[in-house]
């Protein structure tokens, strides 16, 4: 904290005196900040590290904001000691306290655009025969009609194989997807975007189910 004006004056023998060695400080913590920095590897068991030399570096900077405002009546750098760096991390025990048995769910949505529904159609009577064996191409094509693009991706998707059934500890209590040609065109995003709200959630568009399952 800032000495209070009543108690310092401004430009003084004693202010210089406090801001020169608050600089000084400032200086030597951001040569140590700097030289350590360099011979980090960056990884994630010195993620802790980084975190208490940035803390470090903001504590030599806000002594050195408070010695210039002694000195200035201003701030530099208006520092605030309250947003604690380390918090974006958390120590080994105080990481989130997870039970052996806990319950998650996986939520994605693909945007795709079809440029060709016959290659779309013939992949998926491709990947059906190679998922079922026993059948032939006109069972694929039984199967997967000249305009099916919701079966073809469906046969496509399961050809790839779904990892959740293959993870030891994981169990699926349940799944759904949907394909849906979509009544209208994408919007392209900017990812930078910061009035994007990021906690709603993913939503199926309007349009026509071409397909769906579950488990």
């Amino acid at each position: 904290m800032a000495i209070d004006e009543a108690e310092l004056d401004q430009y003084s023998d004693e202010t210089r005196s406090r801001l020169k060695a608050a600089a000084d400080a400032f200086a030597t913590a951001i040569e140590q900040h700097t030289a350590r920095l360099l011979e980090l590897s960056g990884g994630s068991t010195q993620v802790h590290e980084v975190f208490g030399l940035n803390a470090t570096v903001r504590r030599a900077a806000a002594s050195w904001d408070d010695a210039v405002f002694d000195h200035t009546g201003t701030f530099p750098l208006a520092v605030d000691l309250d947003e604690d760096d380390e918090d974006d991390v958390l120590d080994d025990d105080e990481e989130e306290d997870l039970s052996s048995e806990v319950s998650v769910s996986v939520v994605s949505r693909w945007d795709l655009e079809v440029t060709s529904v016959e290659d779309v159609v013939a992949a998926g009577r491709e990947a059906h025969r190679r998922n079922n064996p026993d059948e032939s191409d006109q069972d694929a094509r039984a199967r997967i009609g000249d305009r099916g693009v919701g079966q073809a991706l469906y046969a496509l998707v399961h050809d790839f194989g779904e990892p959740w059934f293959e993870i030891p500890g994981l169990e699926l209590a349940g799944a759904h997807r949907v394909y849906v040609a979509r009544d209208e065109q994408l919007e392209t995003t900017d990812d930078e975007d910061e009035d994007e709200d990021e906690s709603l959630p993913i939503v199926i568009p309007g349009g026509e189910v071409l397909y769906r399952e579950s488990w």
